[in-house]
């Protein structure tokens, strides 16, 4: 039974690798919409044919991640994914550009409206219902725009296609980047830690030596250009493009750089110490007592005085 257990485990952790990695194609891919689209031009034939490919492989994978534990989660991506699967074949079978597309599209407006639905489905309350109906009327004028006018339907279907398709794989990437993050803890951790003071505090300093730098360095001309410069010493990225000259300017760069550096390494060690810590003993609070001791720490006290 253990065997079969980590076999299990195993094969899920490999097809939400796989379901990610295609995702990511996908969101590649359908970027190249989005430039085409920003350079006034409709999508190439064989490019919607990929993104479309890989969001019905995308579906059917996240079906499998799914499994029927959750029926409308997995209902949801079987319906979905034949729905992409059938456009592929239309894309395929009819090689007449505008047809095709028509189809796609009508194809792609139709799953917007499925996720709709279940989004009723399972949240049924009033506010959710409105605005799931809001989307649901969107996309049926969207599809009548595109079926009833000839050369603006183009257009709008490929504007649609350039923008949304981006934006809803760049949203299934992040919320497989972020499935097993226990967001509930980290606010807790956040606000035991002071994370937010201390970084609010960064900030200050940043907003205020930006401003200083703008008035002395004669290559930031303007607080935009402090500002960015001041952005890339806290990260450490140093693009390079904007540089101190004067002594002054290079003295507060290097105090700016030693203090953003321990905040900020400090800063992540806390979150992610008290995040495991806390994640590991299934545990959602830290007590009034010990605020600033991990979990396992707190209990052994606990247990101490109990005695």
């Amino acid at each position: 039974m253990e065997n079969v257990r980590k076999k299990n485990s195993r094969l899920r952790m490999l097809t939400r690798a796989l379901e990610t990695t295609v995702d990511i194609t996908a969101l590649a891919f359908a970027l190249r919409l989005l430039v085409d689209v920003s350079r006034s031009r409709e999508p190439e034939f064989q490019n919607v044919l990929e993104v479309i490919a890989l969001i019905a492989g995308s579906c059917f994978l996240g079906a499998v991640n799914t499994g029927k534990t959750n029926k409308l989660e997995f209902a949801k991506y079987i319906i979905n994914g034949i729905l992409f699967t059938v456009g592929s074949v239309l894309m395929l079978t009819f090689q007449e550009y505008g047809f095709a597309m028509t189809m796609v599209f009508v194809i792609y407006m139709f799953s917007l409206m499925i996720a709709n639905i279940f989004s009723i489905i399972k949240k049924p309350r009033a506010a959710n219902i409105v605005i799931q109906a809001i989307f649901i009327t969107l996309w049926t004028l969207l599809v009548y725009c595109v079926i009833c006018s000839a050369e603006e339907g183009g257009q709008l279907w490929a504007m649609s296609f350039g923008i949304m398709i981006p934006v809803q794989m760049l949203i299934r990437v992040t919320r497989l980047s972020f499935a097993h993050i226990r967001f509930d803890i980290l606010a807790k951790v956040i606000r035991r830690s002071m994370a937010v003071e201390i970084l609010s505090g960064l900030m200050i300093l940043v907003v205020s030596f930006s401003f200083a730098l703008s008035m002395i360095e004669p290559s930031m001309e303007t607080y935009s250009d402090a500002l960015w410069y001041c952005f890339a010493i806290v990260t450490t990225i140093g693009f390079g493009d904007v540089t101190a000259i004067t002594p002054l300017g290079r003295v507060l760069s290097v105090i700016l750089g030693l203090y953003g550096i321990i905040v900020v390494s400090l800063i992540t060690s806390v979150i992610v110490n008290f995040y495991s810590e806390m994640n590991r003993n299934g545990k959602t609070d830290i007590g009034a007592d010990n605020k600033n001791l991990p979990v396992s720490v707190e209990s052994d006290d606990t247990e101490k005085k109990a005695e």
